[in-house]
């Protein structure tokens, strides 16, 4: 996820998939986060990767202007949750 949010090509491509998206009549954007230890984005703010140098704190941040500008939902999860999750998602109307 911090891969794709802070890397200024694949930040661009999520953009550019969700303007695409728009233009074809979609209006719900979600991004389900599987992790087991982080249950919000305020959790993100001690967060530290051992795969990428981000910080917690700037991934975020991204998140919160996302949130606001492309009406993107966010939705934490645990791994084991996960499937559930979708499944309620997917029958909410």
């Amino acid at each position: 996820m911090a891969h794709n949010l802070c890397n200024t090509t694949e930040h661009e491509r999520i953009k550019r998939e969700i303007s695409k998206a728009r233009e074809l009549g979609c209006e719900r954007f979600i991004f389900l986060i599987c992790d087991n230890k982080i249950k919000g984005i305020n959790d993100l703010i001690n967060w530290q990767s051992n795969k990428t140098k981000v910080k917690g704190i700037t991934l975020a941040k991204i998140m919160q202007t996302m949130a606001k500008k492309y009406k993107i939902e966010f939705i934490f999860t645990s791994k084991e949750m996960a499937g559930s999750r979708i499944f309620e998602i997917l029958n909410k109307k």
